[in-house]
């Protein structure tokens, strides 16, 4: 029996061998037909997907195309609320002209109009003053009251307490009822109020309203228009409403495929909703040129199919286990960007469409004083918003959340913000939208900067000052430099003084002493003439010492600056001078204003001035003084003339130095200090002294106060 059983298992072995490839023939086959299939069907769920996709991005074509072009509508409609309020009251001509350079045909297919509907007495009722092109439909038009049909004034309503554009519901226009038709439209208003911003309460907004600019759309063509080009393949439907119905209908366009695939959307728009339906042909393509007879050849192939297979399934494997990688690289990613956001150094706060706190750091506890398990859920009104804010933080997430692009969003803003203990401070913050499953959220980062803003406006106070400073500075610098030049002009006039003018008296006295000794001189009455003229020279001398003190003096002496009435310093001076019935002043009291300056030299100067010329025309007949001033260029000249004996003008310059003279002493006595000091006062003062002259024909002299 071991021998027949060996025998038997040896020839059993080629049956066993020929059965395993026949079965793997047959499994080889199998498969093959069952990959052939597998991936028959999946080219057509393929092909449907890929229907499903373009009907998808088609729909997002549509809706783009509708929202844009309302947004440009509106953004017409704000460039005539930004002429009504830059030129009110607008006349119809001015309104003809803006809108024919806006070339509305061209740039604005589908639009019927653009006008503006003014609020008359009566707060509820309004009419249509403006409306171009003014074609013969559109005059139709023109009176009509659109608050009087239920659908426009629900839209104005909203429009007039909201502050933004709005879409009405489906109405016929005006332009078409009068004339018996019955085409679908629509109308966007945009308020237009009488102050230059948007007022911040509903009732200013209410009371403030001008009126209304508005656009009318006749719907088809306004959506034949818009979507020209971009839904000529696929079967459109618009409807006025959340539940499409044939009363909504609002634009129908193209024919229902059969085996059709429908996508359907919400287009919430300008404060309104529309519903987007769009059909589109689902059925895989014709055998002709579908790839699946390709697939069937392909699985003839068996080995060539295995191969694909295997290598199909190990880039799948590959693929998939890259798809594991990057979901755990990303999971890593949120869960480290979520650290950061709780560890960042600012505080980081988020908000969901109705106002309700859904993220919160640790640093917004640490700033605001509420713990995150304190704050989410609360609404943001109720935490950070101050309470003189909260309407136009409402108002503004009402915005957001209707708009697609705010102008908020993105940019970087500073507000005051309310902590739990009731104070307040000053953040930076910036907004962002996030998307989320539950619907969009706002979340913005916020920076104390309410030291940053004390120590801004204390560096801007400091720099403030420090210019007064550094002013006052160069200005005293410079009356310092003035009186450092007139004091070395001094010193060297005060030097040739001393070793002339000083001198002379000294070497009268001299001779005088020396004849007064001489013991031959015997004449009578020779001794008593000379002590007389020792004595005066002594006394001349005395006079000189005392000037040159004076002179010093006033140098010296700080300003004392106030407003003085020139007329009292004037009359005072007059009073003081010696009186003569002979002397005929001419002055003018209202002429004389008041000015700023030191009282006392103010007063040294006149006493001078008027003292000279006093002096040097006491020999005319009658001596005549005058006393005035005179408007030159931006400023006031002041002047003294006199009738007297008068200068050689080129001389002039020698006037205002010290000791300097231009008549003898034996004709008119003094020490040719008087007016020195006069040119050094003015100057001190800012301002300038001058003297004009001719011999016998009297003097004027002259000079500033800035």
């Amino acid at each position: 029996m071991g021998a027949a059983g060996e025998w038997l298992r040896v020839s059993r072995a080629p049956a066993l061998r020929r059965m395993s490839g026949v079965v793997l023939t047959f499994a080889v086959l199998l498969a093959g037909a069952a990959l052939t299939w597998v991936a028959s069907r999946a080219a057509i769920e393929s092909e449907k997907e890929q229907a499903r996709a373009q009907l998808q991005l088609l729909s997002t074509d549509i809706q783009s195309a509708i929202g844009d072009r309302l947004l440009a509508y509106e953004a017409l409609l704000r460039a005539g609320a930004g002429l009504l309020d830059a030129f009110w009251p607008v006349q119809g001509d001015d309104w003809q002209r803006f809108i024919a350079q806006l070339r509305l045909a061209t740039v604005y297919p589908g639009l019927q109009g653009v006008g503006f509907a003014a609020r008359v007495d009566d707060r509820e009722h309004f009419t249509i003053s403006f409306l171009e092109p003014l074609d013969e439909s559109n005059r139709l038009a023109i009176g009509f009251d659109p608050m009087s049909e239920p659908r426009r004034r629900a839209a104005m309503e909203r429009a007039r307490d909201s502050g933004v554009a709005t879409l009405s519901s489906k109405v016929v226009l005006v332009q078409d009822s009068r004339r018996g038709l019955s085409t679908a439209g629509f109308v966007l208003f945009l308020p237009v109020y009488s102050s230059p911003t948007l007022p911040a309460t509903v009732a200013e907004r209410r009371e403030t309203l001008r009126g209304f600019v508005y656009s009318a759309f006749r719907a088809e063509d306004f959506f034949r228009t818009t979507l020209a080009g971009s839904a000529s393949s696929a079967f459109v439907e618009v409807f006025d409403s959340s539940s499409p119905s044939t009363d909504s209908l609002l634009y129908r366009a193209g024919s229902s495929p059969p085996d059709s695939i429908t996508d359907t959307r919400r287009l919430p728009l300008a404060g309104h909703e529309w519903t987007l339906r769009v059909s589109a042909p689902g059925a895989p393509q014709s055998v002709a040129s579908s790839p699946i007879p390709w697939i069937v050849v392909g699985g003839a192939s068996t080995t060539l199919l295995l191969a694909g297979l295997a290598q199909a399934l190990a880039l799948s494997r590959q693929r998939l286990q890259d798809r594991i990688r990057a979901d755990l690289a990303l999971a890593e990613r949120e869960r480290q960007a979520a650290q950061v956001l709780e560890n960042a150094l600012d505080a980081y706060v988020a908000i969901d469409t109705a106002d309700r706190i859904v993220e919160w750091n640790r640093q917004a506890t640490t700033l605001f004083g509420w713990s995150a398990h304190e704050a989410i859920g609360r609404r943001l009104t109720d935490t950070l918003i101050p309470p003189d804010l909260r309407e136009r933080h409402l108002a503004a997430l009402d915005t957001f959340t209707t708009r697609t692009e705010h102008p908020l969003l993105g940019k970087r803003l500073e507000m005051p913000a309310r902590c739990r203990d009731g104070s307040e401070i000053f953040v930076e913050l910036s907004i962002v939208q996030i998307a989320a499953p539950t619907g969009p959220r706002f979340a913005a980062s916020l920076r104390d900067i309410t030291q940053a803003r004390r120590q801004a406006a204390e560096i801007r106070l400091l720099n403030e000052t420090l210019e007064q400073r550094v002013a006052e500075r160069t200005a005293q610098l410079e009356v310092a430099n003035r009186e450092l030049s007139t004091a070395n002009r001094d010193l060297e006039a005060f030097a040739y003084s001393v070793s002339h003018d000083l001198r002379a008296p000294l070497r009268a006295i001299d001779g005088h002493v020396m004849r007064f000794l001489d013991p031959t001189e015997t004449s009578p009455g020779a001794q008593p003439r000379h002590a007389g003229a020792i004595r005066r020279n002594l006394a001349h001398m005395g006079k000189l010492i005392d000037d040159l003190l004076n002179f010093a003096l006033i140098g010296r002496r700080p300003l004392q600056k106030q407003p003085v009435a020139l007329w009292d310093v004037v009359r005072s001076v007059l009073h003081e001078l010696p009186h003569s019935p002979s002397v005929v002043y001419e002055v003018s009291p209202d002429e004389l204003r008041t000015v700023n300056a030191d009282p006392a030299l103010l007063k040294q100067v006149l006493t001078n001035l008027l003292g000279n010329a006093l002096k040097f025309s006491r020999n005319a007949d009658p001596p005549r003084i005058q006393i005035g001033c005179e408007r030159r260029g931006d400023g006031t000249v002041y002047f003294i003339r006199d009738n007297g004996v008068g200068f050689d003008p080129q001389h002039a310059g020698k006037l205002f130095g010290v000791f300097e003279r231009l008549h003898t002493g034996g004709d008119f006595e003094g020490t040719g200090v008087g007016l020195a000091i006069v040119k050094q006062i003015i100057e001190r003062h800012g301002g300038q002294v001058w003297a004009d002259s001719a011999p016998a024909r009297g003097a004027t002299f002259f000079f500033t106060l800035p």
